[in-house]
């Protein structure tokens, strides 16, 4: 508890000596506890209640003991039951989506959308996943699109005679600067 200086008549004009003299005899307002219960009163209704589960317990009959438990094992099965669905469904679901060309780690989140009814979730990893296989498919285009062959022997505007009249400074030059028509001039 903090001691409240303010009601120390002069006391910022007091020594640190007269100061500690100052809060040392300072007295305290007794806190108001009405709202609290006390230690003593609680530890007692703790115990009370604890006795009164015990002797319940004891009276219950077999017969009811054996409910309760039935209960909470039927309804621990219950859940695992469910838990058990999920995970079928979700992996149902991942096996469509991979045979639809899906990635691993697209196919588990759209699979897990789909199990708990998601879709919006789910239409957004299919507009991911159209995305992906427009990118795939022009990738592969542009690697099977064969290169333009010119369709006279004149390459690049340079013929094999004129390459051979000009210097060898002037051949090194062009071959630089045009090495694909280069590689069509000689093949």
């Amino acid at each position: 508890m903090k001691v409240d200086v303010t009601k120390i008549e002069g006391y910022e004009a007091m020594t640190a000596d007269e100061k500690i003299k100052a809060i040392e005899s300072y007295e305290f307002e007794e806190p108001d506890m009405s709202g609290y219960v006390t230690k003593d009163t609680f530890d007692k209704t703790a115990s009370e209640l604890a006795k009164t589960k015990k002797d319940l317990k004891a009276k219950m009959s077999e017969d009811e003991q054996r409910a309760i438990e039935e209960k909470e094992r039927t309804e621990k099965m219950e859940a695992e039951l469910k838990a058990l669905k999920h995970e079928k469904a979700v992996a149902q679901n991942k096996a469509q989506f991979l045979s639809l060309g899906y990635s691993d780690e697209l196919a588990n989140a759209s699979a897990e959308a789909l199990a708990k009814g998601n879709f919006a979730e789910v239409f957004e990893n299919q507009r991911k996943h159209l995305e992906s296989v427009k990118t795939q498919i022009k990738s592969d285009l542009l690697a099977q699109t064969p290169y333009p062959q010119g369709g006279s022997d004149n390459h690049g505007g340079m013929t094999k005679d004129e390459f051979k009249k000009m210097s060898f400074e002037d051949r090194y030059k062009w071959s630089q600067e045009h090495p694909e028509e280069f590689k069509l001039l000689y093949s």
